[in-house]
């Protein structure tokens, strides 16, 4: 947004700050799912965020990038669509719990 009115760099900061916030938390979310129980029905949809900060970081990056440099561009869409198949795939397990304003 900020790129958007002109104010390409707070655009870099705020993108700055997403993107490695997204890294330190993803971190800690794929550990807690490999080594904790498994998580029950009611907590299962909300683990369809993890399609946006990819999709949504690699927006911002084209909204306050004036080069033709698209390298982190493709490999945060890449991460995204590793997203979109494990969810995919999870799918099932995930819709165990009835639709509600988790999903």
């Amino acid at each position: 947004m900020a790129a958007a009115i002109g104010w390409k760099e707070w655009g870099e900061l705020a993108f700055g700050a997403g993107f490695f916030g997204w890294l330190a938390i993803e971190s800690v979310l794929l550990h807690r799912l490999y080594t904790s129980p498994e998580l029950p029905p009611a907590l299962r949809p909300m683990l369809g965020i993890q399609l946006a900060p990819p999709a949504v970081g690699a927006a911002c990056y084209l909204a306050v990038n004036d080069e033709h440099s698209y390298l982190l561009v493709h490999m945060m869409m890449g991460y995204a669509m590793v997203q979109l198949l494990l969810l995919i795939r999870l799918g099932k397990w995930i819709a165990e719990q009835s639709f509600g304003a988790s999903y």
